[in-house]
C-alpha cells in the first residue's frame, strides 16, 4: 500500500509541474482564451476515451506490465513540451500523456479497493486521496516557483523524471499484499444513485480545477501578477483538500447524506463567483481554503461510492476518471468559448458559478429523501 500511496503523490506532482508549465507555454506561444480552453482537451479527451476500458483491465496480473508498456510514452511527451515551437505540438504531446495516465489511474484506483476490506475502504480512500493531492499542491507550488526562476525546461524534465519514478513503484506494488475478498464486500442503500450524481459532482469538481488551471494564467497576466500568485493559488488549495482528506478519512458519518455535497458545490460556485471581483492576489490565498475543501468532500465520495460494492470495482474506478476527463474538457472549453465571444476574461468563472447552480438543483432532486 505505501508503493501505491508513493506512485499517486510522485504521479500527480509530475502531472501538476506539467500542467503549470503547459499554459504558459501556452502563452508564449501566442495562444488566446479559447485556445487555452481548448487545452484541457488535448489531455482530458483520450483520458475519457480510454479510461473506462483500461479500467476494466485493470486486474492484478495486467497491471504492471500496461503501466510500465504506456508510462514512459507519457514522460517522452512531457520532456519534448520544452522544445515544441507551435501550440499545436502542445495539444499533441498533452495527448499523449492523456493516453498514458488513463491506464495508470484506474488499476491504482483498483489497486487500493483489492487491497483493504469494505469497512476500512473510506480511510484507505482517504490515505489514497491525501497522497495525490499532496502531489498535486506540491506540483502546483513548485511548478510555479520553478517556473518563475529556471524555466521551462527544468518544469518538464523534473515532471518526466517523477512520472518514470512513479511507473517503477506502481510496477511492484501488487506483490506481497493481501487482496480483500470480494465477497466481504456490501452495497449500502441508494449506493446507485448517489455514485451517479457524485460522478457528475467529480465532473464539475475537476471542471473547476481545469478552469482555474488553463484560464487562471491569462487572467493574471492581464493585471501584472506573477507565476507565483498562480502556483501559489492553487498549490494552497490542494494542500488545502490535502487536509481535508485527513479528516475526512477518520470518520464516515457524512457519507451517504445529500448536505454535505449540496454545501460543497454551492461553496465551489462561491469561489467562481468571486474570482472575477478579486483586486489583489492575497485574496486567492483567501479562497484556497474554501475551494480546497469542498472539493475534498466532493471528490472523496465520488472516490468511495466507485469502490463501493461487490464488482466492476476497476469499471466504476474507470467511469470515475472518465467524469474526470469530461469535466476537464466541458469547463474550460465553454469557459473559453464564452470569454472569446465576449471578449471579457470574467466569463470563464461566471460561467462556473453558473454551472454550479445547476449541479445543486439535480443533487436536490435526485438525493432528496434519501
Amino acid at each position: 500500500m505505501i508503493r501505491i500511496l508513493v506512485a499517486a503523490f510522485l504521479m500527480d506532482m509530475a502531472l501538476y509541474l506539467t500542467m503549470t508549465g503547459a499554459p504558459y507555454r501556452a502563452l508564449q506561444l501566442g495562444a488566446g482564451t479559447l485556445v487555452l480552453g481548448l487545452l484541457a482537451s488535448a489531455r482530458a479527451i483520450p483520458y475519457s476515451l480510454l479510461t473506462i476500458w483500461a479500467g476494466s483491465q485493470s486486474t492484478p496480473e495486467h497491471r504492471t506490465r500496461l503501466t510500465r508498456i504506456v508510462l514512459p510514452f507519457g514522460a517522452i511527451g512531457v520532456l519534448l513540451l520544452a522544445f515544441v515551437s507551435h501550440v499545436a505540438m502542445i495539444f499533441v504531446l498533452l495527448a499523449v500523456l492523456g493516453v498514458a495516465l488513463a491506464f495508470f489511474w484506474p488499476a491504482l484506483m483498483a489497486s487500493v479497493a483489492d487491497r483493504v476490506p469494505p469497512k476500512a475502504m473510506a480511510r484507505a480512500v482517504g490515505w489514497f486521496n491525501l497522497a495525490w493531492s499532496s502531489g498535486k499542491g506540491v506540483g502546483f507550488l513548485c511548478g510555479g516557483i520553478l517556473l518563475e526562476r529556471a524555466g521551462f525546461f527544468t518544469v518538464f524534465l523534473v515532471a518526466a523524471a517523477l512520472m518514470m519514478v512513479a511507473a517503477t513503484l506502481v510496477g511492484s506494488s501488487g506483490k506481497h499484499e493481501a487482496v480483500a475478498p470480494e465477497e466481504d464486500a456490501y452495497e449500502p442503500k441508494h449506493l446507485h444513485t448517489y455514485r451517479w450524481v457524485c460522478w457528475v459532482g467529480t465532473a464539475f469538481t475537476m471542471g473547476m480545477v481545469a478552469v482555474m488551471n488553463h484560464h487562471l494564467p491569462e487572467w493574471l497576466e492581464a493585471r501584472g501578477w506573477s507565476e507565483s500568485v498562480f502556483g501559489g493559488f492553487l498549490g494552497a488549495t490542494f494542500l488545502t483538500q490535502t487536509v481535508a482528506f485527513v479528516f475526512l478519512g477518520r470518520t464516515g458519518s457524512w457519507n451517504y447524506r445529500p448536505w454535505p455535497l449540496i454545501l460543497s458545490t454551492l461553496v465551489l460556485s462561491g469561489v467562481m463567483l468571486a474570482v472575477p471581483f478579486l483586486q489583489k492576489p492575497v485574496w486567492f490565498f483567501v479562497l484556497a481554503p474554501f475551494m480546497g475543501v469542498s472539493m475534498g468532500l466532493l471528490f472523496s465520495s465520488s472516490l468511495i461510492y466507485s469502490l463501493a460494492g461487490r464488482e466492476k470495482r476497476g469499471r466504476n474506478a474507470g467511469i470515475n476518471e472518465a467524469f474526470v476527463g469530461l469535466g476537464t474538457v466541458l469547463f474550460p472549453v465553454l469557459g473559453g468559448l464564452a470569454g472569446s465571444l465576449t471578449q471579457n476574461l470574467d466569463a470563464p468563472y461566471l460561467f462556473s458559478a453558473a454551472s454550479g447552480v445547476g449541479l445543486i438543483l439535480l443533487q436536490i432532486n435526485r438525493l432528496s429523501g434519501k
